[in-house]
């Protein structure tokens, strides 16, 4: 009997290969920094995370302060409001908790839109905003995977929307009245702010500013300046440098819109707190307790809800507080444009201030371009709503002014050059425009030919004088119609044609001209 059994080992060389690493799928919670703030997204709740985890990667890519994508609100938490929207929507389609982005399909994409139609309508811009952030993740997540998605869908992803194309309309500005009530409200309540805090100061009690004391100094702000909302919530304690003595500062900045040229700067007046750094320096001084206990230098320092904090570089929103200020001073009252009641915000506002200054410079781009492209800024800064009448009017004006210069109003006149009309009556007096008509037209005239008399140039020397044979034919040296032109050609005008023309009846015979 033989105990056990025999027993054969592989050689080194023979040994099963370990498996495979496990692929990287991407997040689901992902953390961006905003401002030098991290900002955390969490997605874990959503349905079928194979197919969350490549857009999640793809938004988190875009996101914070190197990509395109950053302003944290409305931007980022828009764009995480759509991503869950359809990944919602195509879990409830595809019934597979393990689908990915290669179960997509065309189909799946047309009933999303279909979906968003019913749930917005088409007037507004909420689909295309929907449809457009998710064209753009997919588009990223096959980059950065290529192939993952199928033949027909990456051909649906070389269109966001079905819907027509929609001709996007800059914001109005508000009415210069409006724009007027609402600065002289935030620099009345900026002089109270100032006085208190002088109050408590001296009486030993100081405070931090609050958020709702920093809304009317925030609309002030850009109401003198035309910052940027975003760029005045980002400026720093010492913004302000190389003072001049014609009472000028620096005022340095950062737009961070401009991509590479983020950092900038622009000329303001100092003095009281009416000017832009009279009003900056008055912020920094209320704001300095506040930013030193901090240890901050944002301007924009104050009480929060776990001590003091920079507001604007964590991402808090002044939104309830401007419409409460708005609604305390009655600008909610007054008439925007169409008579709806004023619903404010400081992007109109910066925009209003814009316009003003349009206005200012009777339109001249090389004046008002400032900080932009005159493309950038007649599109959108010009062409604006507001500007609608003073445009048509403009076009009206100019029209009128050709017509005076091109087509002057003709008067009857005998062959002496005498005006008919009532005894005692003058000829209406020419306006500049044909005062210059006349001058240029008739003297071609003056020249003389030894065939004037039965003058009937050919065509060739009609093309070659221009407008010489109308001048000779139809305009005298007194800028009025003659009765007898010196030429054989003559026209009759019957009494109703000469009333349409002119406004008023002949008061001799048909006139020849």
């Amino acid at each position: 009997m033989t105990r056990g059994r025999k027993v054969r080992f592989d050689v080194a060389g023979s040994a099963a290969e370990p498996p495979g690493p496990m692929p990287a799928i991407g997040p689901v919670v992902f953390t961006v920094a905003f401002a030098g703030t991290a900002v955390t997204a969490d997605l874990s709740d959503l349905p079928g995370p194979r197919l969350v985890r490549p857009l999640a990667a793809a938004l988190a890519s875009i996101s914070g302060d190197d990509g395109p994508v950053r302003t944290l609100d409305p931007d980022f938490r828009q764009k995480v409001r759509h991503l869950r929207a359809f990944a919602c929507f195509a879990a409830g389609r595809l019934a597979t908790p393990h689908a990915g982005l290669g179960d997509l399909s065309p189909a799946l994409l047309e009933d999303f839109e279909a979906d968003l139609i019913g749930r917005y309508g088409t007037s507004g811009s909420q689909v295309q905003r929907f449809m457009a952030t998710v064209i753009r993740l997919l588009r990223l997540a096959e980059q950065a995977d290529p192939g993952v998605l199928t033949a027909p869908v990456q051909a649906r992803l070389s269109y966001s929307t079905s819907l027509p194309a929609r001709r996007g309309r800059p914001l109005n500005a508000y009415p210069m009245p409006v724009l007027e009530a609402i600065q002289r409200a935030a620099l009345a309540d900026a002089r109270a702010i100032r006085d208190r805090a002088d109050a408590g100061r001296a009486a030993g009690a100081g405070a931090f500013l609050t958020p709702a004391q920093a809304v009317p100094l925030l609309a002030g702000l850009i109401c003198l300046t035309g910052l940027e909302p975003e760029c005045a919530k980002g400026l720093r304690s010492g913004c302000l440098s190389s003072p001049s003595p014609s009472g000028f500062v620096s005022l340095s900045y950062t737009k961070k819109r401009a991509h590479a040229r983020t950092s900038k700067t622009m000329r303001v007046r100092t003095g009281g707190i009416a000017t832009p750094a009279g009003l900056i320096r008055l912020v920094a001084r209320l704001t300095e307790p506040a930013r030193q206990a901090a240890g901050s230098d944002a301007l924009w320092v104050g009480a929060g809800s776990g001590g003091p904090r920079a507001w604007f570089d964590t991402g808090y929103e002044l939104t309830a507080q401007l419409r409460a200020w708005a609604s305390r001073h009655g600008l909610d009252q007054l008439d925007d444009h169409g008579g709806r009641p004023v619903r404010l915000d400081l992007r109109r506002i910066r925009k209003s201030v814009r316009s003003r200054r349009y206005l200012q410079t009777g339109g001249v781009l090389d004046d008002f371009a400032a900080g932009h492209t005159k493309a950038v800024a007649a599109a959108h800064y010009a062409d604006i709503g507001a500007h609608d009448a003073l445009h048509d009017q403009a076009v009206e004006d100019g029209l009128r002014q050709a017509l005076e210069a091109a087509l002057p109003a003709p008067v009857t006149a005998t062959a002496d050059g005498e005006p008919l009309g009532a005894p005692g009556q003058d000829p209406p007096p020419l306006t500049p425009a044909q005062q210059r008509a006349r001058m240029c037209s008739w003297l071609p005239a003056l020249i003389s030919t030894p065939h004037r008399s039965r003058a009937r140039p050919a065509r060739g020397a009609r093309s070659r004088r221009g407008d010489a044979w109308n001048a000779r034919t139809r305009y005298s040296p007194n800028g009025t119609c003659p009765a007898s032109p010196p030429s054989r050609r003559s026209w009759r005008t019957s009494a109703r044609n000469w009333t349409a023309r002119n406004g008023r009846p002949a008061t001799g015979r048909p006139i020849t001209a």
